[in-house]
């Protein structure tokens, strides 16, 4: 379970894991102990909320809820919404809170300039603290690796360039580079001192003397300072991708084991021609040629319906289609904004169908959404409408309670592929919980063959 709000701020509830006390113990610890010890401690947790507002404040500028914990060295936001985030502004989130560290930092050393005018000593403990909690680590934290906020801009791109393949890759190339780096942590010595080299030279006119001049010399070395005090974020980031990485091999390894590799399906020349009419359809308010075979979706045809002046229950009689035992449409993206007004007019004998449910992950009430898929997980005694409502909650940033419904679907009919391979439940992968239930799943899976 989440730790209880410690205080809320912007509407946002703030959440300390008793972990994070281990974690400033450490940083007590690596900065020496006594005062500066104290300092990089106190401002390391200063920081840390200040970057995850940066998240939760342009999540919320999205329209999404988001939440904050605290955890060992870090930290965490759970944002979600009724729709899914296209990957711009999943981007825009990210970086936000590395910027509002950053940024932070400057006041925050200009304070402590004043505050220490006539106590050198005490000016150069805030500046080390400041200038590494507050610089260092927000630009350490946009290194392209995995976990960190550069390694989710990098993941953001990859799905934005809809080759959701090349993820494996990517985690492979950071688990390699995050080796690297924790080489030459552990080496350091000539190493450190050629990569720092550069930097030192174009900071070499930049002295220690303001918070201005402080700032401006602790952004130019960070890259470099990043880069050579790697020992722990070379640990962590190779732990984070090695176990990404095994999810991803989980899915492929699961989805071969069972004779059909998923992704061929989705990407198939049938399967991309029809989302290719889907798509055309939303995009131009006008039906295009589908392949033999197949028709827009129930939601398109709505759309369009609505477009010209159907009235409502117009509307909901072409969604009555949904409820239709036959599939021959794809819907293309659950997560359209426009499917937003259409939620509501799906009709009681449609309201548990899987096509249904499928856009319910993304839109309209999150309680009625729960209520609906137990009810079709009881009516059709399948797993699915588990797994959809795990989804929905994954999509919501609600990872604890999206484990909870995937342990109910894991019970009733594992299903391991589609856990490691479903988009929506990515917010969920780098759980202990998760990660145990998958685990689960294969098990289960395997002994039943």
């Amino acid at each position: 379970m989440s730790p209880r709000p410690v205080f809320s701020a912007f509407g946002i509830p703030v959440s300390f894991d008793p972990w994070f006390l281990f974690g400033c113990f450490i940083f007590y610890q690596l900065s020496g102990g006594g005062r500066p010890g104290l300092f990089a401690a106190g401002f390391m947790v200063v920081f840390v909320v200040i970057h995850e507002f940066g998240h939760a404040l342009a999540a919320r500028g999205f329209g999404h809820s988001a939440e904050i914990v605290v955890s060992f060295l870090g930290g965490w936001t759970a944002h979600g919404g009724s729709a899914r985030l296209p990957p711009s502004k999943r981007a825009i989130i990210s970086v936000a809170g590395p910027l509002a560290q950053l940024f932070t930092a400057l006041p925050a050393l200009v304070a402590a300039e004043l505050l220490s005018t006539n106590d050198p000593e005490l000016r150069i403990d805030l500046f080390n603290a400041i200038g590494w909690t507050g610089v260092v680590l927000a630009i350490m934290n946009l290194l392209p690796l995995w976990p960190l906020d550069g390694g989710h801009l990098v993941v953001t791109a990859i799905e934005r360039l809809g080759k959701p393949h090349l993820r494996r890759a990517y985690l492979q190339v950071s688990l390699a580079f995050s080796g690297v780096l924790l080489l030459i942590g552990l080496q350091r010595g000539t190493v450190g001192e050629l990569i720092m080299r550069p930097f030192e030279q174009l900071a070499s006119g930049i002295g220690f003397g303001t918070g201005l001049s402080t700032w401006l010399k602790m952004v130019i070395l960070a890259p470099g300072l990043a880069l050579t005090s790697t020992l722990f974020i070379g640990l962590f980031c190779a732990l984070s991708s090695w176990q990404a990485l095994q999810v991803a091999n989980l899915g492929q390894v699961t989805v071969q084991r069972n004779g059909v590799d998923r992704r061929q399906v989705e990407h198939s020349v049938h399967e991309a021609a029809v989302r290719n009419a889907e798509r055309s359809g939303w995009e131009t308010h006008q039906v295009q040629e589908f392949p033999k075979g197949t028709h827009p979706s129930p939601w398109l045809q709505a759309h369009l319906a609505a477009r010209q002046g159907a009235s409502p229950s117009e509307v909901a009689a072409v969604l009555t289609r949904l409820g239709h035992s036959s599939r021959s449409w794809v819907l293309d993206d659950p997560g359209r904004p426009e499917l937003d007004a259409l939620i509501d007019m799906v009709p009681p004998s449609a309201a548990t169908s899987l096509g249904a449910l499928e856009v319910r992950r993304y839109h309209g009430n999150a309680e009625q959404f729960l209520e609906l898929c137990a009810m079709a997980a009881k009516e059709s005694g399948s797993a699915e409408p588990l797994y959809l409502a795990a989804e929905g909650l994954s999509v919501r940033g609600k990872p604890e309670a999206a484990v909870e419904w995937l342990r109910a679907a894991v019970e009733m009919a594992p299903d391991p592929a589609r856990m490691a391979l479903s988009k929506p439940l990515r917010p969920c992968n780098g759980r202990v919980d998760f990660q145990q239930l998958l685990g689960q799943a294969e098990r289960t899976a395997v002994s039943r063959r």
